[in-house]
């Protein structure tokens, strides 16, 4: 349950702040077929189609697994976005969509050519939240095994705004 602290000027309402460290682990999961088919039909062309993106796809979540910088910032993201999720929070989005198509462009160059220019089509028609989407969904965060590593009440006064 969510429960959001009353206007600080309609009671006499004191707020603290304080930082905690999760350790929060978080799955990945493979891309395959099974994954992409229900945005598909069930005929056979489509079928062969679902193959294909599911190895595309799957291509470009190896390519960002292997690319250590960009997947401790994309864990960051979905870690931060998921648990903003959790506390129906705006003021804690995951990546940007505008900075997830910056971030997934610069990820195009580690792919063989003919990925590359399928993954730019996407982009250029339109259709690249949709992948990213698929990519997105193969990330879980376990939320109930997150463990608090650290914590501290910060003080008041320090520059951080922390009494109302």
């Amino acid at each position: 349950m969510v429960v959001h602290l009353p206007e600080s000027n309609s009671h006499s309402v004191k707020v603290r702040k304080c930082r905690l460290v999760l350790e929060i682990s978080i799955g990945i999961s493979e891309i395959t077929p099974e994954i992409i088919a229900p945005h598909f039909t069930t005929d056979e062309e489509d079928q062969a189609l679902c193959r294909e993106w599911a190895q595309r796809h799957q291509r470009l979540l190896n390519a960002l697994l292997q690319n250590q910088e960009a997947l401790h910032q994309f864990l960051t993201s979905v870690a931060q976005g998921d648990l903003g999720l959790l506390l129906e929070s705006q003021s804690m989005p995951g990546m940007k969509s505008e900075a997830e198509d910056d971030f997934f462009a610069r990820l195009l160059g580690d792919l063989a050519d003919e990925d590359r220019k399928f993954f730019e089509e996407a982009v250029r028609e339109g259709y690249m939240d949709h992948c990213i989407e698929l990519i997105n969904n193969a990330f879980v965060a376990d939320w109930e095994a997150t463990t608090v590593l650290d914590g501290e009440a910060l003080r008041p006064g320090n520059g951080s705004n922390q009494e109302t």
